[in-house]
């Protein structure tokens, strides 16, 4: 009988495949006469997930994206569909999307280096579905964008529970864990009662900072008060969009918000300064960004919210 895999190697699975971009395209395919009933069934598991995974992107536009949460696996996206959901919370409308084509194609496997035997639980589909979102405002026109996921999606199977999940996939041509990463303690700082964690970051195609922000007094952050700074202390660009749960945080509790700014170049030098005002007077908030987070090097136009 097969060994089962330990939740620790689940965990180094779930790190190695985040770590190697799907862009090198995986293994070759086993030959018709090589394939078991095993592996029948396991590509059209992960087909099946994958193709769940297009539908629940489009329809899951709430502030608690259930289903999209249980079809993910790795920290990573894990955090990614929880900021989905803050992000569609944070829009003063109602969002929609409809799936315009979806096509899956074949599950191949391939390998970790590192973990021998990893090709039996893991699956590369090859997806072509796009999907078109409507965003009406409570004021305003409707505006509508859309979002390719042609490309790979990387997935890992769970032998325990016999499920798959998805644990890398591509947007706009670009693999999602090249462009949204977690950030960690490293993120954090505090000052006059106010305290400020950077938990994750996205570069393409703005700079958005997922932020879970405290103060033991009611403040305000506005956008001419969220800034990049470069390494002489000179302002490099100001945030476009402060999402509406920053903008005046209650005392003594938690909230969670996004901050976006255009995109930069790099992170080199970049310090980003949130200033929140309140009876007490300012109080300036500054995390150094070298080596804290990792973008694209892709230069964008205006910021705006999009999933």
């Amino acid at each position: 009988m097969r060994r089962r895999p330990t939740s620790a190697l689940l965990l180094v699975l779930v790190v190695a495949v985040a770590c190697n971009a799907p862009a090198s395209g995986p293994t070759a395919p086993a030959a018709p006469d090589q394939v078991t009933p095993d592996d029948a069934t396991k590509a059209a598991g992960a087909r099946a997930v994958a193709a769940a995974f297009v539908r629940a992107y489009a329809s899951d536009t709430g502030p608690e994206p259930r289903t999209l949460a249980a079809l993910v696996g790795g920290d990573r996206l894990e955090r990614w569909v929880h900021w989905l959901g803050i992000q569609d919370r944070e829009f003063p409308g109602t969002i929609s999307g409809t799936v315009e084509t979806d096509r899956i194609g074949a599950a191949s496997s391939f390998a970790v280096a590192s973990v021998p035997g990893s090709e039996a639980l893991l699956r590369e589909v090859t997806v072509q579905a796009s999907i078109t979102f409507s965003f009406q405002p409570d004021t305003g026109d409707t505006i509508t964008l859309s979002r390719s996921l042609d490309g790979p999606m990387r997935l890992l199977f769970d032998d325990r529970l016999g499920t798959w999940s998805v644990l890398d996939f591509t947007r706009d041509g670009i693999p999602l864990s090249q462009v949204f990463e977690t950030v960690g303690k490293r993120g954090t700082t505090s000052e006059d009662g106010i305290d400020l964690a950077i938990d994750a970051f996205v570069s393409v195609p703005y700079w958005q900072f997922f932020l879970q922000v405290s103060t033991d007094r009611v403040t305000r952050l506005a956008s001419k008060d969220a800034v990049l700074l470069d390494a002489d202390g000179d302002l490099v660009a100001t945030a476009g969009e402060v999402s509406s749960s920053l903008r005046s945080p209650p005392s003594r509790r938690e909230v969670e918000g996004i901050v976006t700014f255009p995109a930069q170049a790099t992170a080199h030098g970049l310090t980003v300064r949130m200033t929140f005002r309140g009876p007490g007077g300012p109080t300036a908030l500054e995390v150094p960004l070298q080596g804290l987070i990792h973008p694209i090097g892709i230069v964008s136009g205006s910021p705006s919210p999009i999933p």
